[in-house]
């Protein structure tokens, strides 16, 4: 029989992202991940912080507004209230946003009001973070990263403008680079990177391999090459922590 692991899939992805290399030369990072809710992991010199219990990281109910919507959370003007992509599109009422992005680049009034909405709400939280734990980056994965030069360029005048961290040093706020399979892929890390280890990013030498992933009828699994190249932080594995890491995303993916 095969361990089965769990953890929280903003812990992995932050992980994985570190672990690439792109965050060489940086040292408090906040990954934060925007999909139906918002969560995120402070990484300090490769280590997680996880807090007493755990559960560090719920940015999403960080309030920006004490008389503000009330959240299924118990708490009122959580951030996830205003600066998700659901929260958008019930406001505004759009369908699509990469539509929204390319009109905005276009100069389209209604377009930059809402990528500045977006830009201000979520800048309230992310410059207490700031404040709170010192960062020097900050890098958002998920559902706004269709062409966020944009919506980026607001986010880090605002965290310029509005952070006492900045008058120090700079805040770099960055896309994941993380690509289409990361889910994939980041699973992994619960094996490779232990509760407790420190992360080493990746550098020129790592090896390319190939992760041999558990099947699974109805489940679509990315190809062997594809795999290989979003696994370049990987190095070489014997064949049992191979299955491993096909257990992982087996169990990831089956719910």
């Amino acid at each position: 029989r095969l361990p089965v692991f769990l953890e929280n899939n903003s812990v992995l992805l932050a992980m994985t992202e570190y672990s690439s290399g792109v965050l060489d030369g940086y040292h408090n990072t906040l990954f934060v991940i925007m999909s139906h809710g918002i969560g995120s992991c402070l990484l300090r010199e490769g280590q997680v912080f996880r807090g007493c219990g755990g559960h560090a990281g719920e940015l999403g109910h960080a309030s920006i507004d004490l008389n503000g919507q009330p959240c299924s959370c118990g708490n009122r003007g959580c951030l996830e209230q205003y600066a998700t992509m659901a929260a958008l599109r019930q406001r505004f009422g759009f369908a699509d946003y990469a539509a929204v992005v390319d009109a905005a680049y276009r100069g389209d009034p209604t377009s930059r009001e809402i990528l500045a909405y977006q830009a201000r709400h979520l800048a309230a939280g992310l410059v207490t973070s700031v404040n709170l734990f010192d960062l020097d980056s900050i890098v958002l994965y998920g559902e706004f990263n269709y062409r966020p030069e944009l919506l980026f360029s607001l986010l880090a005048d605002k965290i310029r403008r509005q952070s006492l961290i900045t008058r120090v040093h700079p805040v770099e706020v960055l896309p994941s680079r993380l690509g289409p399979y990361a889910d994939a892929v980041s699973s992994t890390a619960v094996v490779l990177f232990p509760k407790g280890g420190r992360l080493r990013p990746a550098r020129s030498h790592v090896s390319y391999c190939r992760i041999r992933l558990l099947r699974r009828p109805g489940i679509g699994l990315p190809s062997g090459r594809e795999n290989s190249r979003q696994a370049g932080c990987l190095r070489k594995f014997n064949r049992k922590t191979v299955d491993f890491l096909g257990t992982v995303w087996y169990t990831e993916n089956q719910y």
